[in-house]
């Protein structure tokens, strides 16, 4: 059987940019020093500095419960309320530490976000001259109704052209004093 199983892993979302790490499974509770050496190795083959990696804890035990004892004197109550803000003060920090990375990557992200959005609305710009730049959908929309109008027009000429046609055709194949005194261009009417 095998003594043990790395798994390496990579990735991005939507909250972490480039976050990874690696486990290394083994059959008993901590790692086996005599095991570093093989694992150094595997992990340099694959571009990997084992001394990169930090050893963590384990055990999974629960963290001690703090008791405050009423002090047999004020100099041990001052000194217990020191430890306990710089405690404090040291959790503070690191809170506000990462707070500060997640609000920057945060912003990072909405920049590049908004950065996106602006060139795609800078690639659909389209300009005429100063003073006159339209986005690209606008200006097919006023194209369309120009072409609209355009087809309404060709059909009316159509329509009237048809209209001329029929009555020069009925001038020429009916009785009367003859087609050329029939026939009328539509502006001599």
């Amino acid at each position: 059987p095998l003594e043990w199983v790395a798994v390496y892993y990579r990735g991005s979302n939507d909250a972490w940019d480039g976050y990874g790490g690696a486990v290394v499974y083994t059959r008993s509770r901590a790692l086996d020093p005599a095991l570093e050496p093989e694992l150094r190795e595997a992990f340099s083959r694959v571009g990997l500095d084992w001394a990169r990696f930090a050893k963590t804890n384990n055990a999974c035990e629960a963290e001690p419960r703090r008791r405050l004892v009423p002090p047999g004197d004020l100099d041990t109550l001052a000194d217990d309320v020191v430890a306990l803000g710089e405690e404090a003060e040291s959790e503070l920090q690191q809170l506000e530490g990462q707070a500060a990375r997640a609000a920057s990557q945060e912003l990072q992200q909405l920049e590049g976000r908004a950065a996106r959005g602006l060139r795609g609305l800078e690639d659909r710009l389209v300009s005429f001259g100063p003073g006159f730049t339209v986005l690209e959908s606008q200006l097919q929309d006023a194209l369309t109704k120009e072409e609209k109008e355009v087809a309404r027009a060709a059909r009316e000429e159509t329509r009237r052209a048809a209209e001329f046609l029929r009555r020069a055709e009925r001038s020429w194949e009916g009785p009367g004093p003859g087609p050329l005194r029939a026939f009328r261009l539509p502006w001599q009417r």
